[in-house]
């Protein structure tokens, strides 16, 4: 009687964890959709995971884009993976409730100093190459005059 129940515990373990397992990966597929309009998304964008047009769509729009778009029907329109250029004023505000933030983006003059910065990586990295280059080329000529000696 003692090894049934056991395995009774063993088995209701086993399917207490499958189940557990399912609702994790449920919970992880869901925060990896974009909250915008539920297509897969990897990142989490301006402050909310978002998939890439969602995000291009926020960063183009959210300045200027409330005061342009209007919806046809009322501010009712359901903003889905199938219909997310239907209304871009849905979508926009969409993107501001569920947390999207303008103040996130980039200036161009954080963008400048970063290019500044890669430039300045790319002509070090060249410089050590080309002085890398000149040590083995004067080896080269030290190992050529030994050589004729």
């Amino acid at each position: 009687m003692e090894e049934t129940i056991d395995k009774n515990i063993i088995v209701n373990n086993a399917i207490l964890s499958s189940h557990t397992s399912n609702i994790i990966q449920k919970l992880e597929e869901f925060s990896r959709q974009c909250k915008i309009c539920g297509a897969s998304a990897l990142h989490s964008n301006y402050g909310v995971i978002s998939c890439s047009p969602c995000k291009m769509f926020f960063k183009r729009n959210a300045i200027t884009g409330q005061k342009h778009f209007k919806c046809l029907y009322s501010g009712k329109c359901d903003v889905n993976i199938n219909n997310r250029r239907i209304c871009s004023s849905c979508r926009l505000t969409k993107c501001f409730q569920n947390g999207m933030q303008s103040d996130l983006f980039r200036s161009s003059l954080t963008k400048k100093i970063i290019s500044k910065r890669k430039q300045n990586k790319m002509s070090k990295s060249m410089i050590e190459s080309s002085n890398i280059l000149q040590k083995i080329q004067e080896q080269k000529q030290l190992q050529r005059v030994s050589f004729f000696d």
